[in-house]
């Protein structure tokens, strides 16, 4: 085509090659058939200028073709030739991406590279507050957010039910936000995918922007990205999708300014592995690379922090690699009973009821018993099974002692009565609707795993210490 080799004199976003414009241009132009200037460059998030420049160069090469209105207004529409709808087909087989320019690794490497810490709350109050009240101590609300404010590595650990998996999953509200991330980014002749609406939450202030605002990037706010146990090596790479020709980045960079969360690190063994090996550079070096097919490597910035959370002590759970890079460790160990009576008001204010007196003493006493930590997920887990008994048996919840008190049972393993199999103990003692299975035998579970004690500090407090 004959614009094509005048294209390096065509204006466009710093750093971005101009055939990739062009071949945004049409493919923008393929899908609806006609178009305007206006709504193409409010597709391409660039200026009306750059357009104008970008679609003659077209024109001339017979690959576009006015309809109406005059060549550079706005309103004027636009559709592709014979020519142009070919080569706009060859450019979605090759890239299937239709969105807003993408910004070019320089433009994105000034963002996200050099020394500007991840905007942390100086105090976390608004979050200790609201999510880590009776959890942790102020001192490890202040280390944690010390390790944020660099490429942190933190280490959680406490009993199972100690709160680390909500502490985790509320910690976007220790980020100060909003950040800027790009709908894609161009990597040399490649271009990649990195706003994503499974992971970014677009920020309420992505709405107020000024028109003039770089519509490249997407306001969000701070990421926080919980890996699921399915999450393997091929996640932290660039993942291409061959099939329509898209490449989306990878976990870390989808993360970028937030914070990667690995809970439950101790039941996922094969992953700390991988772990060690990617966080070498992303801690040390704040970079790391990738490859792209048919190019060099590339290297992209990186700010965030990952937080790492398991029911053991670090030095049972990583390796001396790990070990060395840790920005903080933080044990969440059983709670005091001030906090702990603070922490069942606030679940019982949250389902429209006062708690009643004695409940406190009660659970500390049968978990003391039990020789269970105090832990704030034993009351919700109470809570919710007596709601959902409440709701089988057609009544209204009823969250008091006793109510709390068949809980229990039900969650601790109901007492084997003496003629209990036949006698039923009210309207709801049997549930005859229910198909039977035969078996060649029985078999109880509870007899084939013998109780293994939990290795935490237990709480030992009785109930004379909630006077």
């Amino acid at each position: 085509m004959k614009a094509d080799h005048d294209y390096s004199n065509v204006a466009g976003p710093a750093g971005l090659k101009p055939r990739m414009l062009r071949d945004l241009i049409l493919k923008h132009l393929y899908i609806p058939g006609t178009c305007t200037l206006a709504a193409i460059t409010r597709r391409l998030a660039v200026s009306l200028d750059i357009v104008v420049k970008h679609i003659e160069f077209l024109r001339i090469g017979g690959l576009v073709e006015p309809l109406a209105g005059e060549y550079h207004s706005a309103d004027s529409s636009w559709a592709l030739t014979a020519a142009g709808r070919a080569r706009a087909a060859d450019a979605l087989r090759q890239c299937g991406y239709v969105g807003p320019a993408p910004v070019s690794l320089e433009e994105y490497d000034c963002q996200f590279g050099g020394d500007d810490p991840i905007r942390v709350s100086p105090s976390l109050t608004g979050w200790a507050r609201a999510q880590a009240e009776g959890v942790l101590r102020p001192d490890q609300v202040e280390a944690i957010g010390t390790a944020l404010l660099g490429r942190g590595l933190i280490y959680i650990w406490g009993p199972p039910g100690s709160g680390k998996s909500h502490l985790l999953r509320s910690m976007n509200q220790a980020l100060n936000g909003p950040v800027p991330v790009p709908h894609a980014i161009a990597l040399g002749d490649a271009l990649l995918e990195v706003f994503d609406p499974s992971f970014h939450r677009v920020s309420a202030l992505e709405g107020s922007r000024p028109p003039t605002s770089d519509r490249r990037w997407v306001w969000c706010e701070p990421p926080v990205i919980v890996l699921p146990h399915s999450v393997g090596a091929g996640d932290f790479e660039i993942r291409h999708d061959r099939g329509a020709g898209r490449s989306h980045a990878p976990i870390q960079i989808k993360a970028n300014r937030g914070v990667i969360v690995v809970d439950d690190l101790d039941r996922r063994p094969a992953f700390e592995r991988l772990l060690s090996d990617r966080c070498r550079d992303l801690i040390d070096r704040g970079r790391d690379t990738f490859f792209v097919p048919g190019q060099a490597p590339v290297e992209l910035p990186w700010r965030g922090g990952i937080v790492l959370a398991s029911t053991l002590p670090p030095e049972q759970s990583v390796d001396q690699s790990l070990l060395r890079r840790l920005s903080c460790r933080v044990e969440i160990d059983a709670m005091r009973p001030a906090a702990y009576q603070a922490f069942v008001e606030r679940i019982y204010q949250a389902q429209g009821q006062s708690c009643p007196e004695g409940v406190v003493s009660w659970l500390f006493e049968q978990q003391r018993a039990a020789g269970l930590p105090c832990v704030p997920g034993m009351i919700v887990q109470l809570i919710r099974i007596a709601i959902d008994r409440a709701r089988y048996r057609g009544e209204s919840p009823d969250l008091g002692l006793s109510a709390l008190e068949h809980a229990w049972q039900i969650h601790r393993g109901l007492a084997n009565r003496a003629g209990s199999a036949s006698e039923p103990s009210g309207p709801h003692g049997t549930i005859a609707a229910l198909p039977s299975r035969r078996f060649n035998g029985s078999i109880d579970v509870r007899a084939q795993q013998p109780v293994q004690a939990l290795r935490v500090r237990t709480a030992t407090y009785s109930s004379d210490d909630l006077q």
